[in-house]
């Protein structure tokens, strides 16, 4: 089995569907309507989604920061503007 690292939750989402799409169309079980899927490819696939999601709740978190950093900054901005426009005339 390949492991390939999440760097984006697409990227994620694509290896584990290609990992797993790999396991039903070589291994396909005759016996019944039930498909066959190794249960480590489960548990990897868990891990590499439960991984992206993490990583995509911190990359949220930090443009939030940004966000309001920049707020902040464009109000300072503003301000020290204002301030000049007003000691000109």
């Amino acid at each position: 089995m390949r492991i390939i690292p999440a760097t984006t939750p697409t990227r994620t989402i694509a290896a584990v569907t290609s990992t797993l799409w790999e396991d039903l169309v070589n291994n396909p079980k005759k016996d019944g309507p039930r498909e066959y899927i190794n249960k480590k490819k489960i548990q990897c696939a868990e891990k590499m989604i439960r991984s992206a999601l993490v990583e995509l709740y911190r990359g949220l978190g930090l443009l939030k920061t940004y966000s309001s950093l920049n707020m902040v900054a464009f109000r300072r901005y503003l301000k020290s503007l204002i301030l000049q426009v007003s000691n000109r005339k």
